[in-house]
């Protein structure tokens, strides 16, 4: 009676409703608030993906507390080598599948704008540098006949080795293993919920 009526709206809804705003946040805001600012991307990362790394960290560590939970929510609601005197109902299932797909969106959409806006800011670098490199051409748009002039050789060799950097910098801001943990803690709960209510 005391846990229906004062813990779980009074001290669990109020932690679940915070971590979820955070959630948000992370996944939907700062994405947004990236986009629309004038913040460029670091050409010069060792790492190749603009200096966005901690920002891809960030949203795929958020999604690690959301997966921790669900699997939580799978063992509490489906264990079956605990009788915990309860059966689970539709109702269960459905909000289980419904936080899973809501909360993939959420990473989901965190990258797609992380990969989108580092597009678009590649594209503008390159626009820059290509009009830059045109320039500095004698008849730069006929890849057989166009000369550097004299004296401009090592200037097109500069620009020729910015426009290399900036195309090897990655249009996601995320390496192979941090994607690869991400998908597989993705799958992992509802694996988790399928092998657990199928026992």
């Amino acid at each position: 009676m005391f846990d229906n009526f004062v813990v779980l709206p009074f001290v669990y809804t109020p932690i679940v409703i915070q971590f979820f705003a955070t959630y948000f946040a992370i996944e939907v805001l700062v994405p947004i608030r990236l986009w629309q600012s004038d913040i460029g991307i670091d050409f010069l990362d060792p790492e190749g993906v603009g200096g966005l790394r901690p920002i891809g960290e960030l949203i795929k560590k958020s999604y690690y507390y959301i997966a921790i939970g669900l699997v939580g929510y799978a063992l509490i609601t489906y264990a079956p080598f605990i009788n915990w005197g309860w059966t689970v109902d539709a109702e269960a299932n459905l909000l289980f599948t419904a936080i899973w797909i809501i909360t993939i969106g959420g990473v989901a959409f965190g990258v797609f704008v992380l990969h989108r806006f580092m597009y678009r800011e590649k594209r503008e670098e390159i626009h820059l540098l290509k009009k830059e490199f045109r320039a500095h051409l004698e008849n730069p748009y006929d890849v057989k006949s166009y000369e550097v002039p004299e004296g401009d050789e090592e200037l097109v060799a500069d620009i020729e080795e910015r426009i290399s950097r900036v195309n090897a910098t990655s249009e996601y801001p995320a390496t192979f293993s941090i994607w690869s943990q991400l998908l597989l803690s993705i799958a992992l709960p509802k694996l988790l919920q399928f092998v657990i209510a199928g026992l």
